[in-house]
């Protein structure tokens, strides 16, 4: 449990600055450069991918390496809302 709660919390931290950092690139580079609408947005989108690339790893992390394990992996879990079989 503390292993995964370390986990949430690198990833977290890589997420604010994944978010923030390309923010103020853009800023400054809309004030000091003079860049475009279309550079400023290809910076805005470029960092949402990457952002939620570094979101979505773990998730792809512990499905792969939790296939050979007895705990349930995040695809063997019912929905919310569902009952479960008994």
């Amino acid at each position: 449990m503390f292993d995964y709660s370390a986990e949430l919390e690198h990833t977290m931290g890589n997420n604010f600055k994944l978010s923030v950092v390309p923010g103020m690139i853009n800023i400054g580079a809309i004030y000091l450069l003079h860049i475009s609408m279309a550079a400023s947005m290809g910076l805005f989108y470029g960092g949402l991918a990457v952002g939620f690339c570094n979101s979505i790893a773990p998730l792809v992390k512990h499905q792969s390496a939790g296939a050979g394990d007895d705990e349930p992996s995040v695809t063997t879990q019912p929905a919310i809302g569902r009952k479960c079989a008994p």
